[in-house]
């Protein structure tokens, strides 16, 4: 049977329309894996960082994003939060003391609002979108670089219900860790002594 002119091409132009739909579909559903956006490729997936790359901050008990945690759980917008010294109107430490931790020999410590709270009310589980800051700072008292949760979602899940952060380069924001649960920071900070992954001494020394 001839198959008309008209019939023909319309096959011809539905072919790699249909095509390119699955592609599309294919590397929509990677970048929508996460809502962190631009974290999803993220700094764990060059290999040089410890971390799963982004905030999944999705979790359905509860969650936060970069517009209602008090800091933002996405390595790009938290660096130029960093930077910007959005943090320092938070409650902070009276002073740069020693590091406890594999953080830098100077350290100072600030807590967001929601956390201070919960803190000062003696709370066992923090509030989703509570955040710390830890400043590394020089012998002139500038930051060098900072280390950050955030808790992403009401269950803390075993440290997968925050986002982790750490950077030895206030310069560059570059990561050493980025992500929801990087275990190398859920196993330093989950110990008996802490409050909820917070190691700092309640009340602030």
């Amino acid at each position: 049977m001839t198959i008309p002119r008209g019939l023909r091409l319309l096959t011809t132009l539905a072919l790699p329309l249909a095509i390119g739909c699955s592609d599309g579909g294919s590397s929509g559903g990677g970048a929508a894996g996460g809502t962190g956006g631009a974290a999803t490729g993220g700094a764990a997936g060059t290999g040089g960082t410890a971390g799963t790359g982004g905030a999944g901050a999705t979790g359905g008990n509860g969650s936060c994003d970069s517009n209602s945690c008090d800091a933002p759980p996405e390595a790009a917008a938290l660096f130029s939060f960093l930077k910007a010294g959005s943090y320092q109107t938070w409650n902070k430490e009276s002073a740069a003391h020693a590091s406890t931790g594999p953080h830098s020999a100077s350290v100072r410590a600030w807590v967001s609002p929601t956390l201070d709270k919960s803190l000062t009310d003696g709370a066992t589980s923090h509030p989703v979108g509570a955040a710390a800051v830890k400043e590394f700072l020089d012998s002139g008292g500038a930051a060098t670089g900072w280390a950050v949760w955030v808790k992403v979602q009401s269950d803390s899940a075993a440290g997968q219900g925050f986002y982790w952060y750490e950077t030895f380069d206030a310069s560059t924001g570059s990561a050493a860790a980025d992500g929801v649960g990087v275990s190398l920071c859920v196993n330093c900070h989950e110990q008996p002594s802490g409050k909820d992954y917070f190691l700092s001494p309640v009340p602030l020394q």
